[in-house]
Formats: C-alpha cells, structure tokens, sequence
C-alpha cells in the first residue's frame, strides 16, 4: 500500500528544536532533507523502496523558512524537491507567518481535487490542534514530526507521532536506536511509521488480547509477557512500530486507555480495578499527587533516589564531555544502570529535553542541585500547561520528590484517581 501524502515543513521550528539538543543532527536535518525524506517515505538509505515494506508519496513537499535567518539552506530543499515558501519576519522580534502560510496551504490542499490520504505536519507547534481535529474529521490521517518539546493534547491529536529522537536518527540515517529496541523497552524505534498500517479489526484483536492477559493475571503483568501476547495476535506489529505508537509502551498508552503502564524496570502493565502495584524493588508507591503530576505530565514517575542520581551523574557527565543529547543520555543510562539505580533512556532524554527547553546551560561547572531546580521549575510549568492548580504544599513535595527528599507520610496512588479526583486538581 502506497500513501497519498503532503508535507509541510515548519523550517524554523524544526531546526531550532533539534539545534537545541543535537546541534549535528540539526545541520543533517538542513543539509540533507533527502535522508528524513527517504525515511518518511519507507526507503533505505539509498532512496529505494524497501522490498515489501510499507511507502509514503508525497505528492507535495512544502518548506516554510525565514529567508534572513535561514536563507542559506533553501536550495538543498529545492534540490530535494520542496517547494520552498520564504516567510520573513514581520516583527522586531522575529516572529514569521510560516504558521499561516502552512494552514492556509493545508487547507487548500483538502479542499483540493486530488485527494491526500495523510497530511504530515513537522511542527511542535501546538497551534496546529484545531487544523489536526479538522483533518481527521474529513477522515484523513495525520503525522506529526516534533523537535522538541509538545503538548499532549498536541500529541493526541494525531494518528502518528514521530519523535525528536527519531527524526534526529533518521537526519544523521543512524539506527542505532533501533538495535536497543526490546520487547519491554520505553524507546521508540527507528523504524518508519505510518498510519493504520493494521485494520482496524486487527488492531482490536491486539487490544482485546493485551486486556485479556493482563486482567487474567493475579498481579501487574511484566510489560515483555503482554508484549509477547500482542506478538501472537500480530507478528508482524513491532515492523510497523506498534502501528505507530512508537513503541509497546506507547501503544498501550494510546490504545489500551483502561490498562496503566509502570516505567519502573522492568516495566508493567496492570488493569486498576484489579490490581494494587507492588514494586519488586522494594521502593515506595509514589504519592497520589506525584503519580497525578506524572499521569498528566509525562514526567517520569521516578523515585527521589533516582532523580538525585540523575542529576548527580549528568552533572559529572558535563564535566568531560559536551552537551549532545542522544550521546549523552546514553551514556547517563549506562551510569546509572552500572550505579545499580538504572533509569530508562526515555526518563533522561525527557528530563534532558525539558531542561534544554527552560534555557539551562548543559556545559562544564553545572551542579547537580542547579540541574534538580531547573527541573523543579519546568514540572512546575508543566503542570500549569496541564491546568493542574498547586498549593504551596504540593509545590514542596513536589520539590523534595525531584530534589531526592524524604516524601513518606503521604498518601500512595498509582495514578490519576476518579474524575471527581482529578477535576478538583485542574482550575
């Protein structure tokens, strides 16, 4: 099956957001469109069809890009195929139209006479929601290429999600994400995505078998044996990134809404009206509000012992050797699992993001304590974006959770409560 697809491309936004984390993958991004382009479309590395696999077309290719700024990188766009949209600024302060020009250009592109299956949209603009729930109430699937960081109900939005790490990896055609890929693993594959890549029937006969073993289990049910249940009913679905959602973990969270996934090692999936969770580590449930701020957030719901070793050895990592992110979440990961208090390369990249994205400096000389305070600040913004309303109490717990403090005596919960809960938490 080949996909009828239009791109646009929010130039801008794109680079900027990679630049912040991986300089290197940027520069592959502005340099070389045919790499990220070959990969979107299902090809290898040397632009030919995979045998069998799954293609994109795009019948459009749209770049939108500030010509002062950016000017230089136009013509490997053109060279690649794009159509190239100049979007000057029209303030002192910088700020373009490429937003405008790229949902006008969308809507004429709907309206047009040749139908697009899929609209692939590279922005983490969450200014694109309303033009995502239009497209898909015309029933066309959307994609949503991100550097940076997005908002959920950005990410809800659309039918595939491709990630800052994938985009980077596929920029710089380096797939060593995807040979760290296993069944219980929280990183997204490498591998190209592409929507309803499974009928619906199928993709139910999925779900209703992750529900049948999970519920059928006495206690939460490690993440590879329901990984290994979705196996039987489909083969084939970890070649299609779990039809999308980037990894089990993922398609889980987008498809099995009455399940909860545990991050803690190895990973668990549990039914909450069945199961009480039981860390086999031995450490604390988090407190209910600290397992709500990570339910609404995506803040990884560490314990406090594992944030301080975060950002104790990030800090010694800054010491000896630059800030790129993928490098160095690697190489954070493997300290922390060989200091015995593992955290999963998905936890340090958003933490790594999050702090990139509040401005802090990731150079020699950092501390642990200013890396623990920034990070507490952008929680704090995270869960303002989520509309969730914190007394000075809250605040503080949260402040010792990120901080490694004592957060016993609090009240223990897995996740977000009843919607009577959780309404009295939102403004």
């Amino acid at each position: 099956m080949t996909i009828k697809s239009a791109l646009f491309v929010d130039f801008d936004n794109i680079y900027l957001g990679l630049r912040d984390m991986d300089p290197e993958a940027a520069e592959a991004f502005a340099t070389r469109p045919d790499r990220w382009v070959s990969w979107l479309e299902g090809k290898s590395d040397t632009g030919e069809a995979t045998q069998g696999g799954p293609a994109r077309r795009f019948l459009v290719r749209n770049v939108y890009i500030n010509p002062e700024a950016f000017g230089r990188y136009r013509a490997f766009f053109t060279r690649s195929g794009f159509r190239s949209i100049d979007c000057p600024p029209l303030t002192s302060r910088g700020k373009n139209s490429a937003d405008i020009y790229m949902v006008l250009d969308i809507m004429d592109a709907l309206a047009d006479e040749t139908r697009y299956d899929e609209f692939v949209i590279m922005s983490a603009d969450a200014d694109f929601t309303p033009v995502l729930q239009r497209l898909r109430a015309k029933n066309r699937w959307t994609t949503v290429v991100a550097a940076g960081l997005s908002a959920a109900a950005f990410r809800a939005t659309c039918d595939v999600f491709v990630t800052p790490e994938q985009l980077a990896a596929a920029s710089l055609w380096d797939e060593f994400h995807a040979t760290e890929v296993t069944l219980d693993s929280d990183v997204e594959q490498v591998a190209v995505v592409l929507p309803q890549q499974a009928g619906s029937d199928q993709r139910e006969a999925v779900v209703k078998e992750i529900l049948r073993v999970v519920r059928a289990a006495p206690r939460p049910l490690a993440s590879a044996a329901a990984a290994q249940a979705a196996l039987k009913i489909d083969p084939s679905i970890k070649d299609s990134a779990w039809y999308g959602a980037g990894s089990f973990s993922g398609f889980v969270k987008t498809h099995c809404s009455d399940l909860e996934y545990v991050a803690t090692p190895p990973g668990y999936i549990l039914d909450p009206t069945l199961h009480s969770f039981e860390d086999k580590g031995g450490r604390a449930q988090l407190p209910r509000l600290l397992a709500q701020v990570s339910a609404l957030t995506d803040v990884p719901a560490l314990q406090p012992d594992a944030y301080a070793l975060l950002f104790e050895v990030l800090a010694q990592d800054l010491q000896s050797s630059a800030f790129q992110l993928y490098p160095t979440s690697k190489r954070v990961r493997d300290e922390t699992e060989s200091r015995g208090n593992p955290v999963t390369r998905n936890a340090v990249n958003f933490v790594l993001k999050g702090l990139v994205y509040v401005g802090q400096r990731m150079a020699e000389g950092v501390t642990a304590e200013a890396l623990a305070d920034a990070w507490v600040e952008n929680v704090y913004t995270l869960c303002a974006n989520a509309r969730m309303s914190l007394s000075e109490e809250d605040r503080e717990l949260i402040r010792r959770w990120i901080t490694g403090g004592d957060i016993s005596g609090f009240e223990v919960g897995l996740a977000v409560g009843s919607p009577e809960e959780t309404a009295s938490q939102a403004i």
